[in-house]
């Protein structure tokens, strides 16, 4: 390294010790344009850092690494670089280059084995997180399929018999959510389930107990008007 580019980093390193990043990294830039080096490249990384700017720490690391690829510093730059975006499986890997450039630095080995753990318990929360999804999916289209059967189903009542059937309520069980039947599940028939607006409360209460016993996933109520004896206002619950 030249005289001159050995000052400005002298500079450099003691504005980034003082806590001025902006102007250290101008510093390391001009002992850059004096004479490029892996130690340069990776000082302006560490203060690039400190200003949040990732993506010319990154940069600037590459260039630590070409320079001086058997050097673990440039390693060590793009993995806290990364790690500070919390691409944690990424820089795991920089770590572990790093940790073999140093041939097993203590620090390192510390670090990647810290990291090892974020990143596999990561994974398994993703898998758990996947097949949650996967699990709902299935259930909403047993749900979907239940509902379209039923409404086959309640326009057949309607063709057979008129307005002169009894209310209905139809429950898809949770067991059988991943059946290959739409129909599979349990009917409730409520001839006088709205004769009055206590009758129907009394029923709402006990078809939400026997839903929780079935574990039901959905539900549909079979219903003509003429079953209904009193006006009904539509409430969420």
């Amino acid at each position: 390294m030249t005289g001159q580019a050995h000052t400005l980093k002298d500079q450099g390193n003691d504005m980034f010790r003082k806590g001025d990043y902006l102007k250290a990294a101008a510093l390391y830039t001009k002992a850059i344009k004096e004479q490029p080096t892996a130690i340069l490249y990776s000082n302006r990384s560490a203060a690039l850092l400190k200003l949040n700017k990732v993506a010319k720490a990154c940069q600037d690391a590459e260039e630590c690494i070409k320079l001086d690829p058997a050097w673990d510093k440039g390693y060590l730059r793009m993995a806290l670089a990364l790690e500070s975006s919390e691409k944690t499986e990424e820089a795991l890997s920089w770590y572990q280059k790093a940790q073999q450039a140093a041939q097993d630095n203590p620090e390192y080995s510390a670090k990647v084995k810290a990291l090892s753990k974020t990143v596999n318990r990561s994974k398994q929360i993703a898998s758990k997180l996947e097949a949650s999804r996967t699990k709902r999916s299935q259930e909403e289209l047993a749900a979907l399929r239940f509902a379209e059967s039923k409404l086959a189903y309640a326009a057949e009542l309607e063709q057979e018999h008129g307005s002169s059937f009894p209310p209905e309520l139809h429950f898809l069980n949770g067991n059988s959510s991943s059946s290959k039947s739409e129909s599979a599940g349990e009917a409730v028939r409520a001839p006088h389930a709205f004769d009055s607006p206590e009758v129907l409360t009394q029923f709402i209460a006990e078809m939400r107990i026997r839903a929780e016993d079935l574990a039901a996933t959905a539900a549909v109520l079979i219903a003509p008007k003429s079953a209904v004896a009193f006006p009904q206002v539509c409430s969420s619950g």
